[in-house]
Parts: structure tokens; sequence; C-alpha cells
């Protein structure tokens, strides 16, 4: 699994104060494929999964894989900081 990827997804979420529920909701990303990126079940997601949140997030997929967006001040990201990774054990979903 690229770690970029994981720690920009965690970044964005938090920047953006959303879940991966709310990020379902408003970007047609289920929240399933969200979980398994974090927590490192899935290996390689699809150039499409990654396209999905580059274009909700508005940034380059290349930088969404590559780039420590939390150490750029790209779109005017800020440095906060992130919540050490942990693994998610139960999910509900919502109807």
């Amino acid at each position: 699994m690229n770690a970029t990827l994981v720690r920009n997804i965690e970044f964005l979420l938090a920047k953006e104060n959303l879940n991966a529920y709310q990020l379902q909701e408003k970007s047609n990303i289920p929240q399933s494929t969200t979980f398994r990126i974090i927590n490192g079940d899935t290996s390689s997601p699809s150039s499409r999964t990654i396209k999905k949140y580059a274009d909700f997030f508005d940034i380059p997929a290349e930088d969404l894989m590559f780039k420590d967006l939390s150490q750029t001040g790209t779109k005017g990201f800020s440095n906060i900081s992130v919540l050490p990774k942990r693994k998610v054990r139960y999910a509900p979903v919502l109807n």
C-alpha cells in the first residue's frame, strides 16, 4: 500500500473535517473503500478511485499519491496534525 496515499487521505479528511461517511455522501466514494485504503486492507486502489479522491479534494492525482500534502502549502492547506493511524474495527452503515 502507498503510505503517502493513506497519510494524504487522512490529512485531507481531517482538513475538511470529514469522516468516511460524510465523504461518501458528498463524493460518491463508498465509505468501505476509504476504510479499506486507510486500514491498508487494499494493496492498490484503482486509478478511477484515486481520480475520484483527487477530483473531490481538487488536487492532482499524482500529488495525492506521491506528495506529502501535510508538508506543503498547496491550495491553502494548513499544517494541521493528523491523529495517529488506528485500525477501524467497526463502522456502521447508515441508510
